[in-house]
């Protein structure tokens, strides 16, 4: 039982971010201020939640900048608090993303795999690209359904795209997405269940994101077809939110054991 979480859940609370903060000024003042040592703490509390796996969202790794040392920083970190890497998310893959850089750092950062969203633009070349950045350090992209204006988000397109570079790109969905967007979330669960690499798992209710199997989101019937799919990869808790994400991660985290056990 693989259950983990993203680690952009924390951004909200450690960037003091609201709507009235460009997401630009909160990131940058979010990467001007974290270190390794940071990410540390970070990481016991996602530990002391009861997940055995953690996605790191590029800028809590780094933004691909750290030194080499910095980057052993983390892997210490991980090792310490008995936490795997699940994947490093970079956000996306547009025209000007520097796959191959992207690439050999999760490789430096120990992670199977990257995960985020792909562009609609230039789809093709970019999937040839990634396939071959792939084949390189032999490592998957998960594409993540983040809207369906502006990226591959469909999960017939998504699909297409696996069975034409199998092994190195997958599906990451985004059940919350799905259910903001007006699409089916178990429909399209159940479309990708064999080409699932990694999961961000998000149910909504009247107000916004909240812990799994407390909004309206099918998430017991969800996380059972990927589990009787034969679905390998971590089971990946995303909150979106002000505040400390612990209490939402934490009952997240019990529902995930409650229905995998059944």
């Amino acid at each position: 039982m693989k259950l983990g979480v993203i680690s952009v859940c924390y951004v909200y609370e450690l960037s003091d971010y609201d709507a009235s903060t460009p997401w630009s000024v909160a990131q940058g003042r979010f990467e001007e201020s974290w270190t390794p040592e940071k990410l540390d703490d970070l990481l016991a509390r996602i530990a002391a939640l009861g997940f055995g796996y953690v996605e790191l969202w590029r800028g809590t790794g780094g933004f691909e900048r750290w030194s080499d040392d910095q980057v052993a920083a983390v892997r210490d970190s991980l090792d310490r608090h008995n936490l795997q890497l699940a994947a490093y998310c970079v956000g996306g893959i547009a025209a000007t993303s520097d796959i191959e850089g992207l690439f050999s750092y999760a490789c430096r950062l120990g992670a199977p795999m990257c995960t985020g969203y792909l562009t609609n633009e230039e789809t093709e070349p970019l999937a040839e690209r990634l396939a071959r950045a792939g084949d390189e350090h032999d490592m998957s992209y998960g594409i993540e359904n983040h809207g369906r204006e502006h990226t591959v988000a469909d999960p017939e397109d998504i699909l297409a795209l696996a069975r034409r570079y199998p092994g190195r790109i997958g599906a990451c969905p985004d059940t919350g997405i799905f259910y903001n967007e007006g699409t089916d979330p178990l429909a399209a669960v159940n479309a990708l269940k064999e080409i699932a690499v990694h999961t961000h798992l998000k149910d909504i209710d009247d107000v916004g994101s909240c812990a799994l199997g407390e909004g309206h989101l099918p998430m017991g019937d969800i996380v059972r077809t990927l589990r009787d799919a034969g679905y390998s990869g971590v089971y990946s808790v995303e909150r979106e939110g002000q505040g400390d994400p612990a209490p939402v991660l934490k009952r997240s985290c019990e529902f995930l054991r409650e229905t995998l056990a059944v």
